[in-house]
């Protein structure tokens, strides 16, 4: 299952990335929840080398978010788990 799931959310997050380099959108418009799952899966997997990468653009994006002061909902808000 773990397999499965971390290639199609790797597929997503791939897809969305593609999508907004495609269309010169800025970075927050990228699908961060399949980021989320992705990291979910590949962690499961204890490919941890990778989880750190998806980490580390999530808080490069983040931090650019951040500095740019800009209105809105907060992209980054469906990522992050509601428990």
């Amino acid at each position: 299952m773990w397999p499965e799931a971390a290639a199609a959310n790797e597929s997503s997050w791939a897809t969305s990335d593609a999508w907004v380099k495609g269309k010169n959108l800025p970075v927050r418009m990228r699908d961060y929840t399949a980021c989320n799952g992705c990291s979910t899966y590949i962690l499961q997997q204890g490919r941890y080398s990778k989880a750190e990468d998806l980490l580390a653009i999530v808080r490069k994006d983040m931090a650019e978010f951040a500095a740019s002061n800009k209105t809105g909902p907060n992209p980054f808000a469906a990522a992050i788990p509601k428990w």
